[in-house]
């Protein structure tokens, strides 16, 4: 799939360049977070040559793949912490062993968060690129011409605090049940 904007925070671009490969490269005025956007001909008009590598005509299960790779990662970063974890507290006690017990402590905390936080599904988060992944095309198109708001959307979510109230539970949970399947619970 070929990538269109490889971007490093959100909004207006502060600094920006074209690689070989045709992608923008940006460094955007917001830095919370970043996104990829990917080739999609849902959202713009391509040569065949150039649908080949568009992200809609790829399978559903390549799809899901490739947005789900990101909060997948997030969740194996969880499990190494938590095995950190599960090292630091059968060393004999010491500061270094608690300080290593901490530092795993927030390593699942922030990839847990970091997990369900994307899952969310709204554009350009991949939660969102995940449902538009499996809608069909006429319902993705619709809903990936949200994407431009995004970003507001999510922002009045975060500071109304509505999105805390789905996340947070989901965060716990995770991390319950890593404790748990790791045995640190």
């Amino acid at each position: 799939v070929h990538v269109d904007r490889f971007s490093v925070g959100f909004g207006r671009a502060l600094y920006k360049r074209i690689g070989n490969n045709g992608t923008e490269y940006r460094l955007a005025m917001i830095p919370f977070g970043g996104y990829v956007k990917m080739r999609d001909s849902r959202e713009q008009e391509l040569t065949p040559a150039m649908a080949v590598s568009a992200f809609d005509h790829k399978p559903v299960g390549k799809r899901f793949a490739i947005v789900a790779a990101g909060p997948l990662a997030n969740l194996a970063m969880m499990i190494g912490w938590a095995l950190v974890g599960k090292l630091a507290i059968s060393l004999p006690a010491s500061e270094p062993a608690v300080y290593l017990a901490l530092v795993a402590e927030a390593g699942i905390f922030v990839n847990a968060l970091l997990m369900v936080f994307n899952l969310f599904p709204l554009l350009p988060l991949d939660g969102g690129r995940i449902l538009t992944g499996l809608l069909p095309n006429r319902l993705a198109y619709a809903f990936s011409r949200t994407e431009p708001y995004g970003m507001f959307i999510l922002i009045a979510l975060i500071l109304t605090g509505i999105l805390g109230k789905f996340m947070w539970p989901l965060v716990e949970l995770s991390m319950k049940s890593i404790y748990a399947i790791i045995g640190l619970s």
